[in-house]
């Protein structure tokens, strides 16, 4: 996943470029089979080198104008990017949270079974298909919050690098960089976005994670779960710390002084806590171990 991410920045961050350089030289929009990101052929190189000597010679001679070209360009253009972000991030978000709906399933599915509990009843519970597995009725109708939040979220990252384009741009003729030299630091994911990226992929892989996992096990009248406090790359919660070892509703949360508000595991941004899940055992036919 953080490497899908990463991809789909790197992709667009080098597509937001070339925008901003063809604007610069004043040259068309790019046909669909020709690249400046990737000059593989000829009239490619030869192109990025005709645009190279432009975008240069609108630096040399008026550099405040050329920094203030670009930003009224980002500013004109910022909508259409958003939409284009936002087009490729739903795509993302769906894969993600279906593959991770299935896996996280499948590990509950084998999980039950092995402490006794009937793959029919779990048949029963768990009728909506997504791709190798089905998943609770609940999980399914949540899906889609999920991805909408998982989308936002990639989005918002995203456009955040791609405002900071004229820093970048103007900072590296500064520093005496050419045009290629700056692109690829525009398109690197070394220092530019793959700690955010990373960061991004753990936190929606753990929130989807957990938002399936008590849906499906409310779908089996699993209602309560114990609090397990896993902590952080760097700091844990205090409150989170707290709440390890309580039990809570899995509709309802546990409340967090910090944030005014009641949260589940892996709801707040970088929470990485889990839950066991209290098990109803004769409702669900088990014995108490």
């Amino acid at each position: 996943m953080r490497r899908r991410i990463e991809a789909l920045i790197k992709e667009f961050n080098q597509h937001a470029a070339d925008d901003i350089f063809l604007y610069l030289a004043q040259k068309s929009v790019l046909a669909q089979d020709r690249s400046l990101s990737k000059p593989l052929l000829p009239e490619d190189k030869a192109l990025l080198r005709e645009v190279s000597r432009a975008v240069l010679g609108a630096w040399v001679r008026d550099k405040e104008a050329f920094s203030a070209d670009i930003d009224g360009y980002v500013a004109r253009n910022i909508g259409r990017w958003g939409i284009e972000v936002s087009t490729a991030a739903t795509k993302l978000s769906i894969w993600v949270a279906r593959a991770i709906a299935a896996d996280v399933t499948a590990s509950q599915r084998s999980a039950y079974v092995a402490a006794g509990l009937s793959p029919d009843f779990l048949r029963d519970r768990w009728t909506v298909p997504v791709v190798r597995q089905r998943i609770g009725k609940t999980a399914a109708q949540r899906l889609p919050d999920l991805i909408k939040w998982s989308t936002e979220l990639i989005t918002r990252m995203t456009m955040r690098d791609v405002q900071r384009l004229q820093d970048v741009i103007t900072q590296g003729f500064i520093n005496g960089q050419s045009v290629a030299q700056i692109r690829q630091v525009l398109s690197s994911t070394s220092g530019f976005n793959a700690d955010r990226a990373k960061n991004v992929a753990i936190d929606q892989t753990n929130k989807i994670t957990q938002g399936i996992l008590r849906a499906n096990d409310e779908d089996l009248g699993i209602t309560q779960g114990i609090w397990i406090h896993v902590p952080g790359q760097y700091t844990s919660r205090e409150t989170h710390i707290a709440f390890n070892g309580k039990i809570f509703d899995l509709d309802k949360g546990m409340y967090d002084r910090d944030v005014g508000s009641h949260v589940v595991p892996g709801e707040l941004p970088y929470c990485r806590c889990i839950y066991r899940p209290v098990l109803p055992f004769e409702a669900l036919g088990l014995k108490n171990k």
